[in-house]
């Protein structure tokens, strides 16, 4: 199996899945556990710059692991998109177990 640059493998990335219209705001759209008042001070991260990402990605190599594309269920709330990224997620982590 040949290896891809991280930076192609992230641009081919999964197929679209449908997004239903969003609810209306609620206990299960909402967190009363997390606000911008928790934010208390800014800082400079200067190694986190654009150029140094992009010469990371370019740098690194992964083995080349298609998406399967099959049909998407539509994701209507938050958990329905967790278990989607998580579906796709262990197969690939089950496969590579499997076959390394």
């Amino acid at each position: 199996m040949a290896n891809v640059t991280l930076m192609e493998y992230l641009q081919m990335g999964p197929f679209n899945v449908p997004i239903n219209p969003p609810t209306n705001p609620g206990p299960n759209t909402m967190s009363d556990m997390y606000n911008h008042s928790q934010i208390r001070n800014l800082g400079e991260w200067e190694q986190f710059s654009l150029p140094t990402i992009i010469n990371l990605m370019a740098d690194t190599t992964i083995p080349w692991d298609p998406f399967i594309n099959s049909p998407p269920t539509s994701i209507a709330y938050d958990d329905a998109l967790r278990h989607e990224i998580s579906r796709q997620t262990m197969k690939k982590l089950a496969e590579r177990r499997l076959w390394p």
